[in-house]
Parts: C-alpha cells; structure tokens; sequence
C-alpha cells in the first residue's frame, strides 16, 4: 500500500510503499526540507450519478433504489 505523509513546515506530501502487516510510523522525517512529516488521510468519497453535478447544476431527483447507478 501506499501511505502518505504530509510535512508540518512545507506541507509537501511524501508517499511511501509499505506493506500492510509492517510497522507503518506516525511521523518521518520530510524528503524536502527534513522536517517533521506526519502521516495524512484523506477522505475518497463515492457519489452516486445522481447525485453528481453537471451542466444544469446538481441532480437531487429521486431515483428508486432499483435503478440507481454506482460506478
């Protein structure tokens, strides 16, 4: 997996590969200007086609549990 890390002085992301069962460390130390770099989450949300904006603005229609679409 891959997990970021985000430095406190520069906030530059650092990104490193690790597997899922090793230690994974709060903080490293910055590849950029050797600062204190901790690790940073982030929310990927999944929004429904219906709910997604497009041309005429946002779609908040009522769509039947049965004919919605998640990609």
């Amino acid at each position: 997996m891959i997990y970021e890390y985000k430095c406190e002085k520069c906030k530059k992301i650092t990104e490193l590969e690790m597997r899922m069962v090793d230690d994974q460390p709060n903080k490293i130390e910055c590849s950029f200007c050797k600062k204190d770099a901790y690790r940073y989450f982030h929310v990927s949300p999944i929004i429904p086609l219906h709910m997604r904006a497009g041309e005429d603005g946002f779609n908040y229609e009522k769509v039947s549990r049965h004919n919605r679409k998640y990609h």
